[in-house]
């Protein structure tokens, strides 16, 4: 599978996403990674794109290992994971869609709603 480098670009990331067939997403596990948000991973889910990681921080949350994408903490594990996906097209839009799916309960109508019912539930809390 050929494999093109490209630099993020906001013009340009739906059109990258879109046209890529795996995400990774290689963090080295320290104290500032462990802290690092998931947003490239949450990114590469809501492309449909499956998601090779490294079980860092929020990332091992964000992946459902074997079924979104894959945990790779190791070189070995990498190369597996990665080989596999590239090998296997059906298994790439089978994670692709789950990861879609998981994805969308980040989506901020969803979240919005969710923070305006917690609200409104501790404003009754506090009010009987």
């Amino acid at each position: 599978m050929p494999v093109e480098k490209c630099l993020w670009s906001e013009q340009t990331q739906v059109i990258d996403l879109a046209m890529s067939d795996i995400g990774l997403a290689p963090l080295p596990d320290n104290r500032f990674t462990r802290g690092k948000c998931g947003f490239k991973v949450l990114q590469y889910a809501a492309a449909g794109l499956p998601v090779v990681a490294s079980p860092v921080g929020v990332n091992a949350e964000y992946i459902s290992d074997g079924i979104t994408g894959f945990h790779a903490a190791s070189s070995s594990q990498w190369f597996d994971t990665v080989c596999k996906l590239i090998e296997n097209e059906e298994l790439r839009k089978q994670m692709g869609q789950a990861a879609r799916k998981e994805a969308q309960k980040f989506d901020i109508s969803i979240i919005g709603k969710q923070l305006a019912e917690l609200i409104t539930k501790r404003l009754q809390d506090i009010t009987s």
